[in-house]
């Protein structure tokens, strides 16, 4: 450990620093340009009432903001039907906001074609980096012309793992209209706003610029030192946040007691009190007596991102297999910054497999976090798959799924891939459902790895919504994993199994579903 690669001194550099940047936002602006956009609208016309709205706001825009502009509708007359429900065209490409040339692009607009909504949700989400929080504003006064599924789009996109959050203004929309666009919001997880004047429709813009403007958790100020010690002590605040066993929790309980047995494979993320950043330089082991079981390397990492991602390795730790007059065996290292560390045992000295008595990390932790923003506190409801809430099994490949809704979280094998079960709702209404959560109770190769979500209001033509991918291990505040679905509206639920982490055969415990009941 005297020797740490470069990749480390650099880490020190950069988390030196006193800020450290966060997310960056994406939004493209698609303007219906479309022929319906001529009509008459208070002495002007609703394209001329349209585009002095638009430009209006465009300073309202986050400043750091990557602001892109694309129009439909604008190059080819309705009647020529063909071009018209293809002309889709990104006018200004997703880049730092330039007020000027997107003005610019909406005063050139001319209202000439058809609506292919739809075909301009496709090609606007190839053009986002993929690396952002990703918004779509959509102006339009009517609903998809050319025979796309704008909503089926939205699902189709969810379902590769492709979030964008689509606000939509609909500017003097009525019956089925206003109906299409509201589900293209709520499809996405955004709003719908409606406007039949001048007046609302500045102000439905001006309120979708501020709903997508809204600062999130980005700049955080590194706060002053409040201590040193053994940061990771329970009676310190340090707490196990995920492990392949919950044998892991003892290793930080003070006892000094040995813990076994544990494998290579096995790992165990901890953070400290309050998951406060610190700034640590120093791990200690201990060896109490020369015996095979003792770990004999420990690979140790450090995130300040969460507790599963942006994991950099500092070392691996290689106690020697003897007891010392302090028999906590110490490993100095150049300072870095943590807000989780993770200790994974490698190997052994011959017993077969590995023993262990207690971690120790010191160093200096954070006096508080100061985030910007905090963020939003989504809606989750109740679990509608409860029998207590009304929720049951209709059918599947297997009668051991009407298990999974029973509360007991009894393990429940073999399940393999391609088997399905299909959940109904109270009294088979219609909910809004928000997420689905899993349980993983202990590393296992027969733990759930990948579950296709579909809905359904008629139990004959399912539509996926997603696929949910679970991690192989325990968190410890709440061994359900939960997945953000929505919010999408359904009667019926299918869980499409396919794969487990290895084993050939899959196990599961119980399903929830989180929502509301319409």
């Amino acid at each position: 450990m005297s020797n740490l690669p470069c990749l480390i001194l650099f880490l020190v550099i950069a988390l030196e620093m006193q800020v450290i940047a966060g997310p960056t936002k994406e939004i493209e602006i698609i303007f219906d340009s479309s022929a319906s956009m001529e009509e008459a609208q208070e002495g002007s016309t609703k394209m001329n009432i349209a585009k002095k709205a638009l430009i209006s706001i465009l300073g309202e825009l986050p400043a750091d903001a990557k602001v892109g502009f694309r129009a439909y509708g604008h190059r080819y007359f309705w009647k020529d039907e063909q071009k018209s429900c293809a002309d889709t065209e990104l006018l200004v490409p997703i880049a730092k906001a330039d007020k000027a040339l997107i003005t610019l692009g909406v005063q050139n607009l001319a209202p000439r074609g058809a609506t292919p909504i739809a075909l301009s949700l496709q090609e606007a989400a190839k053009d986002f980096s993929g690396e952002a929080e990703r918004f779509i504003i959509l102006l339009s006064d009517g609903k998809e012309t050319c025979g796309g599924d704008p909503v089926g789009v939205i699902r189709a996109l969810r379902a590769q793992g492709i979030n964008i959050i689509v606000h939509v203004v609909g500017f003097g929309v009525g019956g089925e209209g206003e109906k299409e666009l509201s589900k293209i919001a709520e499809a996405s997880g955004g709003k719908y706003y409606t406007a039949k004047s001048s007046v609302e429709l500045a102000q439905a813009l001006k309120t979708v610029t501020k709903e997508v403007a809204e600062p999130t958790p980005g700049e955080i100020v590194l706060p002053e030192k409040k201590k040193k010690g053994n940061l990771l002590a329970a009676s310190e605040g340090g707490h196990m946040v995920f492990a392949t066993k919950d044998i892991f929790n003892k290793l930080i309980d003070g006892k000094d007691d040995l813990v076994y047995w544990f494998y290579p494979g096995d790992e165990a993320v901890y953070a400290f009190e309050g998951e406060k950043t610190a700034t640590i330089d120093k791990i200690q082991i201990p060896v109490f007596e020369a015996k095979g079981y003792n770990v004999k390397e420990v690979e140790v990492s450090v995130s300040t991102t969460s507790a599963t991602e942006g994991f950099t390795l500092i070392g691996t730790l290689k106690p020697k297999n003897m007891v010392f007059a302090n028999p906590y065996q110490e490993f100095k290292f150049n300072p870095v910054q943590a807000r989780y560390i993770k200790f994974k045992p490698l190997s052994d000295f011959g017993g077969g497999a590995i023993g262990l008595y207690e971690f120790k990390v010191f160093g200096e932790l954070m006096e508080e976090e100061a985030v910007v923003v905090a963020a939003k506190k989504e809606e989750r409801g109740i679990d509608l798959l409860a029998r207590a809430n009304g929720g049951h099994f209709v059918a599947g490949t297997k009668n051991i799924f009407e298990q999974l809704n029973d509360g007991k979280e009894a393990q429940l094998y073999w399940f393999y891939n391609g088997d399905e079960g299909i959940f109904g709702f109270r009294d088979e209404k219609e909910a809004t459902i928000y997420s689905v959560a899993v349980p993983i109770f202990e590393k296992s190769a027969n733990n759930v790895k990948e579950i296709e979500i579909q809905v359904s209001n008629d139990l004959e033509n399912f539509t996926p919504v997603g696929n949910i991918q679970t991690t192989n291990g325990l968190f410890a505040k709440n061994p359900y994993q939960e997945f953000r679905l929505g919010p999408v509206k359904a009667k019926y639920i299918k869980f499409k199994l396919l794969s487990d982490h290895g084993a050939g055969g899959i196990m599961l415990y119980e399903l929830k579903v989180f929502g509301r009941l319409e």
